[in-house]
């Protein structure tokens, strides 16, 4: 025996009265779907009064079955409501489920699409919300129960170097809400650091009459990306070219112009390096002599010979030194130690006698 039909006033279980409008109908749907929808109501009859409003709006939400269903309620008795089988309830789907992109650099751009599908009835109206101030969305493509949501990345403000992650939640009035993870690795920017070589330039003792004196000096990066910057110099006795430089590995000649100085004095300068890897500050030293005749170079066998016998001894420690040093240097291939060296160059620096 075929099974009784069950009667239900479709109004009655919209909560809206059988003049309302459409725009009135699916309000109330809305309204009472939020409500009860499984996902969102915790009530043991939920899931039942959600397929009684799926029933009814499907009646009530298209014209023409409205139409014949209220030319039936109209003869003064309620319409037969034939229950089929369970209708689904409204649910989001939203692919991919996460978003990963990068690695960008900074300051870079990049967006994805989200296909955002609503199964079931109900039509897809909602809200689409970033949680983080680097994300931006925007609905694009929109049809029915389908749409396009634009996910973009902005690595302007974001650390370099991190993974940073984020979110976008996807929230609808019936079908609930979806959140998808969103992470972004933002790549390390260049850093260069200057280096230079060596950290001290000492041009030792130079001569007025013998003209300018030229050392090299090296400047790498030892970070990363590319290296750029100047040179600054406070003296008029000291050059450097070039004094502009955008390289990884550049040699630049120091000149010192004796002529320009004093004989008989030390003179200090410094060269400051400001480039994009940091500053560098190169300390440059030089004595000045009038002696007319050189010494000879220091390679040479004769050269601690020649230089101990022009130094100018005061006091009787340095005479004695200076006597005994004298001797020892007369012996084939010999050179004083780090010690007698430095004593040397103490005695030395008030000048050489000619």
């Amino acid at each position: 025996m075929a099974r009784q039909t069950e009667v239900q006033d479709l109004y009655r279980i919209l909560q809206v009265d059988p003049a309302a409008e459409p725009e009135v109908v699916e309000a109330a749907y809305r309204r009472l779907a939020l409500k009860y929808h499984p996902d969102v109501s915790s009530a043991p009859d939920a899931a039942g009064r959600m397929r009684d409003l799926n029933m009814a709006y499907e009646v009530l939400g298209d014209q023409d079955r409205r139409a014949e269903y209220d030319r039936t309620f109209s003869r003064g008795r309620a319409p037969v409501v034939r229950r089929g089988p369970r209708t689904p309830p409204p649910k989001l789907r939203v692919q991919p489920e996460s978003l990963n992109l990068g690695p960008l650099a900074k300051g870079s751009m990049q967006t994805a699409h989200l296909q955002v599908t609503m199964e079931g009835i109900g039509s897809l109206r909602g809200s689409v919300r970033p949680n983080q101030a680097w994300l931006r969305t925007s609905v694009g493509q929109a049809e029915g129960n389908f749409c396009t949501v634009e996910v973009t990345v902005d690595t302007a403000n974001l650390r370099d170097g991190w993974r940073h992650a984020g979110s976008v939640t996807i929230g609808t009035v019936v079908g609930g809400s979806v959140t998808v993870p969103v992470t972004v690795d933002v790549e390390p920017e260049p850093r260069p650091a200057v280096r230079v070589e060596p950290e001290v330039l000492d041009f030792g003792e130079v001569y007025i009459q013998a003209g300018a004196v030229a050392r090299e000096l090296r400047v790498h990066n030892g970070g990363t990306g590319h290296l750029s910057g100047h040179v600054n110099i406070s003296h008029t006795w000291v050059s450097v070219q070039p004094e502009r430089f955008s390289a990884n590995d550049q040699n630049l000649t120091i000149t010192v112009r004796p002529a320009r100085l004093k004989a008989g004095r030390r003179y200090t300068t410094r060269l400051h390096l400001e480039t994009n890897g940091g500053i560098a500050v190169v300390p440059v030293r030089v004595s000045v002599s009038e002696i007319m005749r050189p010494l000879p170079a220091t390679d040479s066998p004769d050269y601690w010979f020649e230089l101990i016998g022009r130094l100018l001894p005061r006091e009787k420690w340095e005479k004695d030194l200076t006597a005994e040093l004298l001797l020892r240097a007369q012996q084939r291939d010999w050179h004083p130690t780090e010690q007698q060296q430095a004593l040397i160059a103490r005695i030395k620096a008030r000048g050489l006698a000619d």
